[in-house]
């Protein structure tokens, strides 16, 4: 299982949008079960939106409603984790082979998505697109990440609107057991 860590946005109309809806169904067509670990608002966007990933073949059990906050669309950035979000979501999730966190607000989102990697065996992938989340991923020592030898998380950069470029590298680390980096360019 590949589990996503992000929150989703939407079109206006509901359909999904960004990283996720480009990355899901790229993942899925080569039989890789996904789920995501986010957080949309409690409307009829956010509905929509999930039946929208679900579509594609998303699983969307640790995919949070908060009432307080609208569902973004494309041009906004998804609504934010934190840590307990992660650490709740990725306890509905077993069999873990790898995760993806997209864009860490802090560090200890970040340590809760390597303590799961760690304890599923599972390949870690950080996607940052600015220098804050550059940052919070320098300020974690690196032996939190990669005990006794270990491989250390995957660090991609990319800039917001180039997400559609980087999905055959992200399915190349993601998929690095049944697909090749070369197969990916």
């Amino acid at each position: 299982m590949i589990v996503l860590v992000g929150s989703p946005v939407a079109h206006e109309d509901g359909r999904a949008a960004g990283l996720l809806a480009m990355l899901v169904p790229a993942l899925v067509a080569t039989g890789a079960t996904v789920e995501i670990v986010g957080r949309v608002g409690e409307d009829a966007r956010g509905e929509l939106l999930l039946h929208d990933l679900q579509r594609v073949g998303a699983g969307h059990v640790a995919v949070f409603r908060d009432p307080t906050r609208t569902t973004p669309i494309f041009e906004e950035a998804g609504i934010p984790l934190d840590a307990e979000d992660v650490q709740l979501g990725l306890g509905y999730l077993r069999t873990i082979d790898a995760i993806l966190v997209v864009d860490p607000a802090h560090e200890t989102l970040l340590e809760v998505a390597a303590e799961a990697a760690r304890f599923n065996a599972a390949r870690l992938v950080v996607l940052m697109s600015d220098a804050e989340s550059a940052a919070v991923l320098a300020a974690i020592p690196a032996d939190r990440f990669a005990p006794q030898g270990r491989t250390p998380p995957v660090q991609i950069a990319y800039e917001r609107g180039s997400e559609a470029a980087i999905v055959p590298l992200l399915c190349a680390h993601l998929l690095a057991d049944n697909f090749s980096a070369t197969e990916a360019q």
